[in-house]
């Protein structure tokens, strides 16, 4: 997800990409990549730690 974030994708569009994978692959693996986009947005919003 972070990958994504990096390359250009916005939050919306990795929301859509779990949208597609619940569809194609089932909700709990969405489930999955929806706890780590949540953790991957959180820490990006994170303050810088100085390093």
């Amino acid at each position: 997800m972070g990958i994504g974030l990096h390359l250009g994708l916005t939050p919306a569009q990795l929301s859509q990409v779990l949208q597609v994978e619940e569809a194609s692959i089932g909700k709990k693996e969405a489930d999955a990549g929806r706890a780590v986009l949540a953790k991957v947005l959180k820490a990006d919003k994170q303050p810088a730690s100085g390093k």
